[in-house]
């Protein structure tokens, strides 16, 4: 079987980023939802890796960045969802 693909998604809590996410989930992907405030409960009920992440916030991109470089070191797709 070949490795199971890995996505951060900004901006998964609605719209797009959210209907990108429940797709990707479906499709076997594991997904990394980030927000800034709201909660992503749903997306993490289905299966998502959710983060909170404020990208106007030097400190807050940090964060994200360097958990998911520990836990994974590489990841294969990023959708920029979060408009700044």
């Amino acid at each position: 079987t070949k490795p199971q693909r890995t996505v951060l998604i900004t901006g998964a809590s609605s719209g797009i980023g959210k209907a990108t996410a429940e797709r990707l989930l479906l499709q076997g992907w594991k997904v990394i939802a980030t927000e800034k405030t709201e909660s992503l409960c749903d997306l993490h009920e289905q299966g998502a890796e959710v983060l909170l992440l404020d990208i106007s916030d030097i400190d807050s991109k940090h964060f994200p960045v360097t958990q998911i470089h520990q836990e994974l070191e590489a990841q294969d797709a990023l959708i920029n969802n979060r408009g700044f």
